[in-house]
């Protein structure tokens, strides 16, 4: 039994091994098709929004399944009943077909292939992916390339891919150990896919307008496998060697070449702090970055990104933005980073974008339009304003708060701008300018002309320039503008006085050169991408420098103000960040190059093609409160600090918050005394700062108890007895009132009930005998958890007095 597709044609079956064919399902843009080991049961892909098609009668009859979608490839078990397919994520069905469940992420899958038993998966897309739990979980396998086809053995543990090239090698690889090691063979060929025999061991490949190639795979002697270990520490080593090839003499390189081994210590986890948080009971508390005292030992630090919950309080309730939280959740603390998630710009409009800057805090934009004008946000790109005129507009930078500008022509002259991008001034000659760059303030500029014109420099916001010489065609800047990086060509150059001198640190010899660089705000990170090859960073303002990720064609590269986070894009349109200084790396998937950032990286924007321009804003912090209950006691939970490593990012041994729940006396007592006992100096009857008021007595009238001054302090108010208010609280004074109405005022605390607090205003004529006022106090006002209150005068007497008593 065989079976193929025809684009835009129909399938086809044949049960005389090839001799016939018969023309089966409909007319689509068929794009692969598997089938069952007997034959009878078939599975066929279709592009454009189309479905996945099976059959259970070797193809007379056929049934549309799972969802429309851009169809790649499909694969089978031997039995037919496991299938999986990719479009723009893995899909597997474990009955035929009939349903099917989503796998792995949105990346650009091309091909899937499957053991017979269907439990071991390869698929290829960036990179080739394998399964062994039918796709369940996926393990990223061998390096980026322009992967095509890819097929399997019936055990799995032969495999082999091609790589369309060009740019990344066009071979085909081999592995004969389920995907863990892959070997080049062939020739740089345009390969368009591959098939095998079940065992592996014969393989065939046809390259796209070109012939077909065979080939028997040995399996017998595998390739050797050469690992490195690096030492602790940071540093480099190097390995010599020489190629051979399969000619019997004249087979040896003769000129040996060199690998380089850049390490660096792999991340410490970071540490959190147990603490002890005090609470009045049926308060609620929210918990802020100092509560978990995180720290980390790595240099630099890395940043504190989020907080797992070990266990949770057995008293009280702990809510996560509002909803009741659950053990063993994980929660952002901080505004994470951008990039994972775009949404355009619809306001902005269709135009040839050439480049962006972004103030500080990300919300005024300004944007070039190649042959186009500038145009100008000050509302995160809700509105845009047109400004200047039509020009090859070749990039452009903005001070931190986007009130200066400078853009650049490309065969024109500097623009500069101090008002917002309003009202523009040319500065400087005509040039094929091809980069700027700006300090915080703006009043320091950087600029890079081809041709031989090199790098200019400026002091007073772009009025003068000094010619640097012909340093680069990239340049960035350190926030203050005395530390410059430029790119030209496979070197990198720096300096450290504003463009004055210059010192050339990192040279690379092969052919593609650097195409983007990047700083940190103090200068002292620097991060650089190579066209089809690594990124490379720098942690000590470029003096040394470490490689980092694989090969890829990269494109573009930002960082956050202090370096921690960078965004890398590559010409294909896959973006990778990075949390830890560029010392790990992870795919975001598919998305526009960015363009300008905020200065801590939550806030991207770019824009794909001539669309609207794009923005990414990252996930926000998270809030949790902690709701406690109504009576006292102390309970608490248990949590694990993270930080933005890619690996070891999380603390191994939890810490405990402890949770006081305690009554509004011992809370004021825990404040100014760190203890909640009634005794020592936070005793009711202890006046500790010596000033006659007993600390009772400061608690209930809401004055320190720990400064005397020349004496108590007395309330302080201003206002009529109709609409007062008071500066500060203190102890208890008589007012008077047009020619004869007395009253008594005193601050009380709003919560005195809850506290036990009882306030009893008394009178006398002579200071010997006392009358307990009767009238309810008046509120005049409340400030601060304490209420200004007033009593009136009993008639015949001269003083009054507030006795305050608590209840146990």
């Amino acid at each position: 039994m065989l079976a193929t597709v025809a684009m835009d044609d129909q399938i086809y079956t044949s049960t005389d091994s090839g001799v016939t064919w018969t023309a089966r399902a409909s007319v689509r843009v068929w794009t692969s098709i598997t089938s069952s080991a007997d034959g009878t049961k078939l599975a066929a892909t279709a592009m454009f929004d189309d479905q996945i098609y099976t059959s259970a009668d070797s193809g007379v009859t056929w049934t549309a399944r799972a969802s429309a979608r851009n169809w790649n490839s499909i694969t089978s078990s031997a039995d037919g009943t496991k299938l999986a397919a990719v479009a723009d994520q893995i899909y597997t069905s474990t009955d035929s077909g009939v349903t099917w469940t989503v796998r792995d992420s949105f990346r650009n899958w091309r091909s899937i292939t499957s053991s017979a038993d269907g439990t071991k998966l390869a698929a290829v897309a960036d990179h080739i992916y394998t399964s062994t739990d039918s796709g369940v979980t996926w393990t990223v396998r061998d390096s980026f390339r322009n992967w095509r086809s890819i097929i399997s053995s019936a055990d799995g543990s032969t495999l082999a891919a091609v790589d369309e090239g060009p740019g990344t090698g066009g071979q085909i690889y081999i592995s004969t150990d389920s995907g863990v090691t892959w070997t080049p063979r062939e020739s740089n060929r345009m390969w368009r896919a591959i098939t095998s025999s079940a065992d592996g061991s014969k393989l065939a490949a046809a390259v796209n307008g070109g012939q077909i190639y065979t080939s028997t795979v040995v399996t017998t002697t595998p390739p050797a496998v050469i690992t490195y270990t690096a030492p602790a520490g940071t540093g480099s080593a190097t390995l010599t060697f020489q190629v051979q090839d399969s000619g019997l003499s004249n087979n040896l390189d003769l000129t040996p070449n060199t690998i380089t081994f850049n390490y660096s210590p792999t991340p410490t986890p970071p540490a959190g702090t147990d603490k002890s948080l005090f609470v009045l009971a049926g308060s609620t508390t929210t918990l802020n970055l100092t509560d978990w005292g995180f720290s980390d030992a790595d240099s630099p630090s890395q940043v504190f990104t989020a907080v797992k919950l070990s266990t949770l309080p057995t008293a009280g309730t702990l809510r996560l933005n509002g909803t009741d939280a659950a053990a063993g959740q994980t929660f952002l603390v901080q505004l994470g980073p951008a990039g994972a998630t775009w949404a355009p710009l619809e306001s902005s409009g269709d135009r040839s974008w050439r480049a962006m800057a972004a103030s500080a805090d990300g919300t005024k934009l300004a944007a070039v339009a190649y042959g186009g004008q500038i145009y100008t946000s000050t509302d995160s790109g809700a509105n845009w304003t047109a400004r200047e005129s039509d020009r090859s507009w070749e990039d452009i930078t903005c001070a931190a708060d986007g009130s200066k500008l400078a853009a650049v022509v490309f065969g024109g002259q500097i623009y500069t701008s101090s008002n917002y991008g309003v009202s523009w001034t040319p500065r400087e000659s005509t040039r094929i300018w091809s980069s700027i760059t700006s300090s915080s303030d703006g009043s320091k500029l950087a600029a890079c002309s081809l041709n031989g014109d090199g790098l200019f420099t400026s002091t007073d916001s772009g009025v003068t320039w000094t010619p640097r010489g012909d340093l680069g065609t990239q340049v960035t800047s350190s926030v203050d503008g005395t530390k410059l990086a430029v790119i030209n060509g496979g070197t990198i150059n720096t300096s450290s006085d504003s463009g004055v001198t210059w010192t050339s640190w990192l040279m690379i010899d092969f052919g593609p050169h650097f195409t983007a660089i990047t700083s940190s705000a103090d200068g002292s990170q620097l991060a650089a991408v190579v066209y089809g090859g690594p990124i490379y960073t720098s942690s000590d303002f470029g003096v040394s420098w470490m490689t980092r990720e694989s090969h890829r064609l990269w494109h573009s590269i930002k960082s956050s103000s202090d370096g921690s986070r960078l965004i890398a894009s590559t010409a294909s349109g896959h973006n990778y960040s990075s949390s830890d200084f560029g010392a790990h790396w992870n795919l975001l998937g598919m998305g526009p190059t960015p363009k300008a950032s905020s200065a801590d990286g939550s806030r991207l924007y770019s824009w794909i093609g001539n669309g609207p321009i794009q923005a990414s804003v990252g996930e926000p912090a998270s809030t949790l409160t902690y709701v406690a209950s109504t009576g006292t006691g102390s309970t608490g939970f248990t949590f694990q600090v993270q930080d933005s490593a890619a690996v070891n990012n999380l603390d191994l041994s939890p810490n405990t918050i402890t949770i006081h729940v305690v009554t509004p006396m011992e809370f004021w007592r825990q404040t100014y005394f760190s203890s909640v006992l009634n005794s020592g100096n936070g005793a009711d009857t202890a006046d500790f700062d010596g000033d006659g008021i007993a600390n009772l007595l400061e608690f209930a009238f809401g004055t320190h108890p720990g400064s005397s001054g020349n004496g108590p302090t007395s309330l302080n108010w201003s206002g009529t007895f109709a609409s007062a208010s008071f500066g500060s609280t203190g102890q208890p004074v008589i007012a008077l009132e047009g020619s004869m109405e007395y009253r008594a005022l005193f601050t009380r605390r709003s919560d005195y009930m809850a506290a036990g607090l009882s306030y009893t205003v008394q009178f006398s004529s002579d200071l010997s005998s006392w009358t307990d006022s009767t009238a309810t106090p008046a509120i005049l006002s409340s400030s601060g958890g304490h209420d200004l209150v007033s009593v009136p005068y009993l008639p015949g007497m001269n003083f009054f007095r507030v006795r305050v008593s608590v209840t146990p």
